[in-house]
């Protein structure tokens, strides 16, 4: 009986999670390689939400269960990115007056979200940057994303959320900071 009893209980509590909403700890890093590159350099920063929803995924198989929300993304990375394009050399400010290099970063996704299988789960995870940077009547435009998926047998807990979703949004801010096509056309 006791068995029977651990068999029911068992996969009731290793769901359970799924059924509590979740916020994301936004601790994402901008791992930007100091250099001098934009040394003398100013530039208008603008941050945008371009996400077709605020609600980040759901906790449970098959966008089932409770919201998962990220309230303090756009925050985040406008932080970072100000960190990064600064450890770049750059002077960063919100104030465009037309004269000097523009850099608009639009959040286009931060997702997490489990497919069901046979087996197991899929976690997945995608995070998109669109950079839009514009300097004397040119333009300069790219989509920097990070996508992974992972096979599970359980549902994953809030930790394991923020770690990935962390990870993915770290890996877009590498990339927009490790293109040199970009820092050139900046400064050039």
């Amino acid at each position: 009986m006791r068995l029977l009893a651990f068999a029911i209980i068992l996969p009731l509590l290793a769901t359970s999670c799924a059924f509590t909403p979740h916020e994301v700890a936004v601790t994402a890093k901008a791992p930007a390689t100091p250099s001098d590159i934009g040394k003398g350099t100013t530039i208008a920063l603008e941050t945008l939400d371009d996400r077709e929803t605020l609600v980040v995924g759901q906790r449970g198989v098959g966008m089932q269960g409770a919201d998962i929300t990220a309230r303090q993304v756009m925050t985040a990375l406008k932080t970072q990115l100000e960190t990064g394009f600064r450890a770049k050399g750059f002077d960063v400010t919100d104030q465009s007056d037309g004269q000097r290099p523009e850099v608009e970063a639009r959040l286009r996704s931060f997702k997490f979200f489990i497919e069901s299988g046979f087996f197991t789960g899929a976690e997945n995870v995608d995070t998109a940057i669109a950079i839009e940077a514009r300097k004397n009547g040119k333009r300069f435009h790219q989509i920097y994303r990070s996508s992974s998926e992972n096979r599970t047998l359980v549902v994953p807990g809030g930790a394991t959320i923020d770690q990935k979703l962390n990870a993915s949004l770290t890996d877009v801010l590498q990339q927009i900071f490790a293109d040199n096509t970009l820092m050139r056309f900046l400064v050039d």
